[in-house]
């Protein structure tokens, strides 16, 4: 069948393109770009990254990646969920959009779709599969559920929902049964099902709906009528919450997160050395609670989140000083992931920037403030993305200090610029590897590691310092943006753990 057609304005045409061209391929274009051919008009908009689902397991990567040859680099593994129902993989095309592909064993209906998008002087419609509207409804019934996301996400997701559950025409497109089918298979059974279902109310329970309608500007710069917002909300209530609600401590921390005073989060997000928003503020408070000591902080969550997480910051904001290291002379800062002129880096790492301009001025500002014209930087990589071959020489132009680069996945070789693959340096009686990549670190190495690439996407394993690894994330997002010094690095690897 075709659907609804679907418009995409201003710079679109690479999206667009490539989900056409990877559609015939045997891909199905899925989640954002998915989602919005079945949103009303209003909740249209750009899209910065492109996501793939296609019924498989890994044993099928060899093929499909063997199709995607001259087209797409080679897919790589990012993550494995819990269910080990769905495998995910993503690669990036040479202007920087990421691709990510979700292998299921699920198998799902498919729809033919026409998406359109509309430069200056070009219009172009192309045909596109996307999955049926029963199994997107329960992959963001499911994402809402979550006990890790954070509440930002929580109401976009919402806000999908809302919409699509308040027309007619899109109701008639989903039923109960078909969607609660699909959740159980994502969720391994009935009683995960309901588990979900039941977290999924909880979240229902605690929304405020004025809220949920302000975020409704983040999808559109037009007027839109939010009026049937609340239609489609007490539908989703109505249709599938019938049971006992949840009363998961984690999704009470992601709203007490939302909820903190900007000061309160601003604090926070020093503290732990992360950025402000909400994912990177729940995965940094989970990681730093002692394993003795969770149990009863999420119990305590579960009575009054706002209350335990003040608690949190009072504590940490009185905790022991860091051991003194002698000042250096010159200076030597480190930081790594600035991805300078990476529109969609916003969105990946949740960064707390309204645009590029300012991200890019802000994170120039936070740099020169920092390093002097004569201090030293090393630059762990990826420093910034975009189709100019002069790109590195351009930024390093415009920041303060003698910058050395250890080359990132997106660095491109350059006249005049060099780049190094990893360096040994000793500083304060520590060795320290710098190396873009952990995993290519030597295995030999007994020292330290110093490393980048995997931002704030995983604060377990990598966060700024990970003292039974001895490794330390220099990612920008952890360091607020702003190279650190390594006599301040030093001191965090000395502290006790």
């Amino acid at each position: 069948m075709v659907a609804n057609r679907v418009r995409f304005e201003q710079n679109q045409p690479e999206i667009v393109r490539l989900a056409s061209r990877l559609s015939k391929l045997g891909f199905t274009v899925t989640d954002s770009v998915a989602v919005q051919h079945y949103l009303q008009p209003g909740f249209h908009g750009l899209h910065n990254d492109l996501d793939l689902v296609v019924h498989g397991t890994a044993s099928d990567l060899p093929a499909l990646n063997k199709k995607l040859k001259g087209i797409l680099p080679p897919f790589e593994q990012v993550k494995k969920f819990t269910s080990k129902r769905h495998e995910v993989y993503n690669t990036h095309t040479e202007s920087g959009l990421r691709v990510d592909l979700e292998l299921t064993d699920i198998p799902f209906s498919t729809v033919q779709a026409n998406l359109e998008h509309s430069v200056p002087g070009v219009s172009e419609r192309l045909m596109v599969k996307l999955p049926d509207l029963n199994f997107l409804v329960a992959r963001l019934m499911r994402s809402v559920s979550l006990p890790t996301v954070g509440w930002t996400r929580r109401l976009d997701y919402l806000t999908y929902l809302s919409s699509i559950a308040s027309g007619e025409k899109r109701k008639r497109l989903f039923t109960k049964a078909k969607v609660e089918g699909y959740l159980r298979k994502m969720c391994g059974g009935e009683a995960e099902k309901k588990a979900s279902l039941a977290r999924f109310g909880q979240v229902l329970g605690m929304v405020d709906l004025e809220e949920m309608s302000r975020r409704t500007h983040k999808f559109s710069q037009e007027t839109l009528n939010e009026a049937n917002l609340p239609e489609g909300f007490d539908e989703l209530r109505k249709t599938f919450i019938s049971g006992s609600l949840a009363k998961n401590p984690l999704i009470h921390l992601s709203h007490a997160i939302y909820s903190l005073p900007q000061e309160n989060r601003r604090m926070l997000g020093v503290q732990l050395q992360v950025g402000q928003s909400d994912q990177a503020l729940m995965s940094a408070v989970l990681h730093s609670i002692p394993a003795a000591q969770k149990s009863s902080f999420l119990e305590s969550l579960n009575l009054n989140p706002r209350k335990a997480l003040e608690r949190l910051i009072k504590k940490r904001k009185t905790a022991m000083p860091l051991p003194a290291i002698a000042a250096s002379n010159p200076r030597v800062f480190i930081i790594s992931d600035t991805h300078f002129d990476h529109q969609n880096i916003i969105d990946y790492c949740h960064r707390p920037f309204r645009s590029l301009g300012e991200m890019n001025a802000a994170m120039v500002a936070n740099w020169n403030r920092v390093v002097g014209k004569q201090d030293e930087v090393y630059l762990v990589g990826d420093l910034a993305l975009g189709k100019d071959p002069k790109r590195i020489s351009k930024w390093l132009a415009r920041l303060n200090g003698k910058v050395t680069i250890i080359r990132g996945d997106h660095d491109k070789p350059e006249s005049g610029v060099r780049l190094l693959e990893k360096m040994k340096i000793r500083h304060a009686g520590i060795n320290f590897m710098l190396v873009h990549e952990p995993e290519n670190a030597p295995k030999k190495w007994n020292g330290w590691v110093i490393h980048g690439h995997h931002h704030n996407n995983d604060l377990v394993n990598f966060p700024l310092v990970h003292h039974v690894n001895r490794t330390v994330n220099v990612g920008a997002e952890l360091l607020d943006y702003t190279p650190i010094s390594l006599d301040e690095l030093a001191a965090k690897v000395k502290a006790p753990a």
